[in-house]
């Protein structure tokens, strides 16, 4: 029997039905609120990145208001949609250390932040770095092209948009079940091949006895639950960095991925992330793309948005398969480092905060 082939868990949406239904998914700060989180910034005492880095502030240290409106989000990432929409920080008016600190204390108390890239940066910065968008080792989030459909390599991601773009660089959010559901009901050979290994690249970032490849299905299943893995720029990465070593994709995996793709397109929902918008995904049911953006022709456009990724707290985390831990280290729910995020040997976490850290 298909995976998924029983009655679906909840999170298994179409983007006009969430859209449609926005009060369980998204909240925009008070005053109260925005005051109580100025205050936790300023009693957190932090005066760099190294020190926002080791920051673990305690249960309750945002006081009762904040800590309601995390365990919103709490339930509606982990027994919900994936999703959650929380506007209105006063980034202009704090400046970016602040906002960044502020963001840093809502999302460690969803999860533990866990390193996003090979210079172990546990606050990233999605930006237009001058990446080379046509390598296959560049990550796309440090160009201006659009991101393909894909999840993160932690159990929750989380964005704070500091500054927009002129034009472009819209949010698009789709379920996977839903994504996976669409398919097998009108493919379900290409539906079956969603849940066979596909060859990815690990474009040259390498955890310690890792190789530069591994295997990963796009749709896995454990505990009842329907989960994804999925980036198709690292597995195209893998065939045009290692030819002759990783086989071309097959005519029906291509169609499989084209399938899964357009899916995802027509169930999508879109958002466009405004200053002081903080946006959660949980990343085993929720797929996201960005659309290009642009500012002047010929320049670097100003977008730049802040980047949390978190591992579940054990009591939240979701059963994965085994074959996760090809990307995520280990599948424990309480693994020590947490599980997910990107290790390479002799790289200390770090959380830069200017621009000349992370060009």
């Amino acid at each position: 029997m298909p995976l998924g082939a029983t009655a679906g868990p909840p999170g298994a949406w179409a983007g006009e039905e969430l859209a449609a239904d926005r009060a369980g998914w998204t909240h925009t700060l008070s005053e109260d609120e925005s005051a109580a989180l100025l205050d936790a910034v300023q009693r957190c005492g932090v005066t760099s990145g190294a020190e926002l880095a080791q920051c673990e502030p305690p249960p309750g240290f945002l006081g009762a208001r904040l800590e309601e409106l995390c365990c919103r989000v709490r339930a509606a990432l982990y027994r919900g949609p994936g999703v959650f929409l929380l506007r209105g920080v006063p980034v202009e008016q704090w400046g970016s250390f602040s906002s960044a600190t502020a963001f840093w204390l809502l999302g460690t108390r969803l999860g533990r932040a866990v390193p996003q890239n090979k210079q172990g940066h546990v606050l990233g910065h999605v930006r237009d770095a001058g990446g080379d968008a046509s390598d296959p080792k560049t990550r796309l989030y440090t160009t201006s092209a659009a991101q393909p459909w894909h999840t993160d390599s932690a159990d929750v991601v989380g964005l704070l948009c500091l500054e927009q773009s002129l034009k472009g660089g819209v949010s698009l959010v789709a379920s996977s079940t839903a994504v996976y559901r669409h398919v097998l009901a009108r493919s379900p050979e290409l539906a079956e091949t969603l849940t066979q290994p596909f060859v990815w690249d690990r474009k040259g970032e390498v955890p310690p006895g890792c190789s530069d490849t591994f295997d990963m299905p796009v749709i896995s299943s454990a505990a009842g639950r329907l989960l994804s893995l999925y980036d198709r720029s690292f597995i195209d990465a893998a065939v045009k960095r290692w030819p002759g070593v990783v086989p071309p994709l097959t005519p029906r995996q291509t169609a499989a991925l084209d399938a899964a793709d357009a899916a995802a397109t027509a169930l999508r929902l879109e958002m466009v992330l405004a200053r002081g918008d903080v946006q959660f995904l949980h990343n085993h049911n929720v797929w996201h793309a960005r659309s290009a953006f642009s500012d002047a022709p010929g320049e670097r456009s100003r977008r730049h948005l802040l980047r949390l990724w978190l591992a579940a707290p054990p009591a939240e985390a979701w059963e994965l398969p085994p074959c996760f831990a090809q990307r995520y280290g280990s599948v424990a729910a309480d693994a020590a480092p947490p599980r997910g995020g990107i290790r390479c040997e002799g790289v200390p976490l770090c959380a830069p905060l200017s621009v000349a850290d992370i060009a």
